[in-house]
């Protein structure tokens, strides 16, 4: 681990690092050279398909590039892999919010709330967002 990735992830709450491709691709995103980063957590995730801190991690740079189609098709698989991650379902609330998919971002903001986390649910019924 580079020493730049391991004080991100020290801030950032400590993410399992899985392969020195996960963390020239935790120090791409961190340089804000998303394309690279995006290429090295794909190779993270070729070495690791269980790794569901590579593909959240790369859901986030594809967001950060407005690609939120593939931002929500890496947090579905956080999910797959971990069920009851509440910040994975409310990440993807969000990021269906964002796309305009408003049903399938309150469904996904109420479990992340029946998970304990109602960030996306709260904001959704402050705006007005919910049955729509």
């Amino acid at each position: 681990m580079t020493i730049k990735a391991a004080v991100c992830a020290a801030l950032l709450g400590g993410f399992a690092f899985a392969s020195s491709a996960y963390d020239l691709g935790f120090d791409a995103k961190i340089d804000g050279d998303y394309e690279t980063a995006i290429e090295h957590f794909t190779q993270a995730i070729k070495e690791d398909p269980k790794n569901a801190d590579a593909y959240t991690l790369r859901s986030s740079v594809y967001e950060s590039l407005g690609d939120y189609k593939s931002a929500i098709v890496d947090l579905s698989a956080v999910i797959k892999l971990k069920p009851d991650d509440a910040a994975s379902y409310n990440n993807r609330a969000i990021l269906y919010g964002q796309s305009g998919d408003l049903a399938n971002a309150e469904k996904d903001a109420r479990k992340a709330c029946q998970l304990k986390t109602c960030d996306a649910l709260n904001f959704m019924q402050e705006n007005g967002l919910l049955g729509k």
